[in-house]
């Protein structure tokens, strides 16, 4: 794949990740003769299911809606190129994971981890505030700028679980008769409310980016 061109716009200049079925690639933007645009390298991400682009389609949709807002990558476009859907997107950092695993501790003193609470918290803020909400945060859900400028920003990425929060709003009013569900252990697992019968809401993304804090601050004064 590299020195290919996806879909006439996109060089492939190194591979960032790679799985089974998908991959990931740092690529330059080629305008329409061919030559190189004045945009810096870009992220291309890769998936090979052509049937299936509900993922790339929300990922989109969520970047097209909070254009412009810092904690979110810049959006360029999606599609289908020979056996593959692509979504192409500002090229970030490294994830919250990486970077705790670059310390001896493997964790992040409580200075860069409240730093990183305060942006995840505004970036949630946002989202919420234009109805969607994550559903599926983990430490590796964030990650800062790929330069200079923006190493120090933090970004909200991996949206294929998003939800909007008034469709969900209208199911509850619609079964108000019904019994009440036992309440939750907040400290439940993302991955096990995915796989029940759980109702996800806006407030857990907050409740489970305290616990991404907590999992990677090597201080015992923030564990919980």
């Amino acid at each position: 794949m590299i020195g290919e061109i996806i879909d006439g716009k996109y060089l492939c200049e190194r591979i960032l990740a790679a799985a089974k079925s998908s991959a990931i690639f740092a690529a330059s933007i080629k305008d329409g003769t061919g030559a190189q645009s004045g945009e810096k390298l870009v992220s291309v991400q890769i998936e090979k299911d052509v049937n299936d682009n509900e993922r790339f389609t929300k990922e989109a949709e969520v970047l097209i809606t909070m254009s412009g807002n810092q904690h979110f990558a810049k959006y360029f476009s999606c599609g289908v190129w020979k056996e593959y859907n692509y979504l192409a997107t500002e090229l970030l950092g490294p994830c919250l994971s990486d970077l705790a695993r670059r310390r001896a501790s493997g964790k992040l003193d409580l200075f860069h981890i409240l730093k990183f609470g305060y942006q995840a918290f505004e970036a949630f803020q946002s989202l919420h505030r234009t109805g969607l909400m994550h559903s599926a945060v983990t430490a590796d859900c964030f990650s800062i700028g790929s330069n200079a400028k923006t190493a120090g920003i933090v970004y909200l990425v991996d949206f294929k679980q998003m939800k909007k929060i008034n469709s969900l709003v209208d199911q509850d009013n619609q079964q108000n008769n019904s019994p009440k569900s036992p309440k939750i252990d907040p400290q439940i697992s993302m991955q096990n409310n995915l796989n029940s019968n759980v109702r996800y809401k806006p407030e857990d993304d907050l409740i489970q980016l305290v616990y991404v804090m907590a999992e990677n601050c090597e201080n015992p004064v923030f564990n919980v």
